[in-house]
C-alpha cells in the first residue's frame, strides 16, 4: 500500500467559475451583477480556465483571481481570517490571506509541516480525507461531521513559541473525476469502509486510487486554539500524582503557561506552604520551586512575604503586580529584592486543595505590564 498521497490531482478554478455563472440569475440583482462582470473578466482570461498544470499559472491573471474568490475570502475578513487556497490536498497555496501567509507559508508558496504531525501521517490524513469526499460524492454515503479534529501546532517565530490552530479543509470547490469504470460498492461495503475509516489498505483495495482523480482546489481554514488546548493540557497535567515534585515536568508546565500568556520570559514558581508550621517548606522530594520565597528567605525577608501571604488568605483572591516598581502592596525590601531577580510585573495566587491552602502559585515576567488582571 503506497505511503504517499496516491490520487492524481489538478488544480482547477472550473468549479468555482460555474459557482459564478450559477449565480447570474440570482434574485438578489445585487449578486447577479457581480456574478455577470465576474464571467465576464473570466471570458477575457483563458489562462484560468481548464486544467493548470502548476500555480504560477495564475500569477499573470491576479485581478481575475480576486473577483473569482470573493465567494470564498470575504473582503471584510482578509486581514483577520486564517485561510489558504490549495490545489486538491497539495502543499502549495495560490491564494491566501495576510495572516495565512503569516502562520502557515514557508518559502515559495509551500505550507509549512507542522511540529506536531509528520510528513508521513500527513499524506496519510489527507489520503482519508479525499477518500471520504469520493465515498460521499460518488456513492452517497453520509460521512458524520465530527471527523475528529485535525490540530496543526505551528512555530510563532516572532515569540520563540508555537501556537495551535484547529484546521479545516473545504472540499467544495473539489470535484471527483471518475476514470475508467467506476467501481461497484454495495451498501454493506459503503458501512464496512465508514467503519474501517482508518484501516487505508481496506480502501485501496475497494477504491483504486487509479479510478478517481481530483481536480479544483481546498480552503485550508485555520482557527487559533492554543487557549483551549493548553487550558485542556494542564489540567490534565496537574491531575497527575506528583507532578509538581518533579523540576522537568515543572518546566514543561512553565513553557505551557508561556504559551498560553504569549510571554517567551515568564517564570513559574510552585511555593509549598505547611499550615501547622506557618512557613514555606519542602514536601517529601524537592518541590519548593519557587523563585520569590527562596530570595526572599535568604535575605531574611521572611516577615514581609509572610504579611504579603497573609493578605492573600484574607483576601481569597490573586494578587496582581502590574508595576512592581510602583506596586503599594510590596514593602520596599520585597520591591528592590523582586526588581534584582529581573522581575517587573508578577501574579501571587494561592493553591487551594479542598478546603485548606497548600501553597503559592508565582507568575513572573521581565516587562512592567506584561501579567495584568486581564490574564486572571
Amino acid at each position: 500500500m503506497p505511503t504517499a498521497f496516491p490520487f492524481t490531482t489538478c488544480l482547477s478554478l472550473e468549479p468555482l467559475i460555474d459557482y459564478w455563472r450559477a449565480r447570474e440569475q440570482d434574485p438578489n440583482p445585487g449578486i447577479a451583477r457581480l456574478a455577470h462582470a465576474v464571467s465576464k473578466e473570466v471570458g477575457a482570461h483563458t489562462c484560468c480556465r481548464g486544467d493548470l498544470d502548476h500555480i504560477e499559472q495564475l500569477d499573470g491573471a491576479r485581478e481575475v483571481v480576486d473577483m473569482l474568490m470573493l465567494a470564498v475570502f470575504p473582503p471584510a475578513a482578509t486581514t483577520t481570517a486564517i485561510s489558504g487556497a490549495i490545489p486538491p490536498f497539495q502543499r502549495r497555496s495560490f491564494y491566501y490571506t495576510s495572516r495565512f501567509a503569516e502562520v502557515m507559508m514557508g518559502k515559495d508558496r509551500a505550507i509549512k509541516q507542522p511540529l506536531n504531525i509528520d510528513y508521513a501521517m500527513m499524506e496519510r490524513r489527507m489520503t482519508q480525507m479525499a477518500y471520504l469526499l469520493i465515498l460521499s460524492r460518488e456513492y452517497g454515503a453520509e460521512i458524520p461531521t465530527t471527523q475528529g479534529g485535525l490540530i496543526f501546532t505551528v512555530p510563532d517565530y516572532s515569540i520563540g513559541l508555537y501556537r495551535h490552530y484547529g484546521v479545516n479543509f473545504d472540499s467544495s470547490f473539489v470535484r471527483v473525476r471518475v476514470v475508467g469504470d467506476k467501481p461497484v460498492l454495495s451498501a454493506e461495503q459503503v458501512q464496512h469502509l465508514l467503519h474501517n475509516r482508518h484501516r487505508l489498505e481496506i480502501w485501496h483495495e475497494l477504491l483504486p486510487p487509479t479510478h478517481f482523480e481530483l481536480e479544483g482546489f481546498n480552503i485550508l481554514q485555520l482557527v487559533d486554539v492554543t487557549t483551549q488546548e493548553i487550558l485542556s493540557e494542564l489540567k490534565y497535567d496537574l491531575l497527575e500524582r506528583d507532578v509538581l515534585q518533579a523540576s522537568d515536568r515543572l518546566e514543561q508546565i512553565q513553557e505551557k503557561l508561556r504559551v498560553l500568556f504569549a510571554r517567551p520570559a515568564l517564570q513559574l514558581g510552585i511555593a509549598a506552604y505547611d499550615e501547622r508550621k506557618k512557613a514555606f517548606v519542602d514536601f517529601g522530594r524537592k518541590i519548593n520551586h519557587s523563585f520569590l520565597t527562596k530570595q526572599m528567605q535568604s535575605q531574611g525577608l521572611v516577615g514581609g512575604f509572610q504579611q504579603l501571604y497573609e493578605r492573600l488568605m484574607a483576601d481569597r483572591q490573586p494578587l496582581v503586580l502590574e508595576d512592581v516598581t510602583t506596586a503599594p502592596e510590596l514593602p520596599e525590601d520585597m520591591r528592590q529584592q523582586i526588581l534584582k531577580l529581573g522581575i517587573r510585573s508578577a501574579i501571587l495566587a494561592l493553591l487551594p486543595y479542598g478546603p485548606d491552602t497548600v501553597g503559592l502559585l508565582e507568575l513572573g515576567a521581565p516587562e512592567a505590564g506584561a501579567l495584568d488582571e486581564f490574564d486572571m
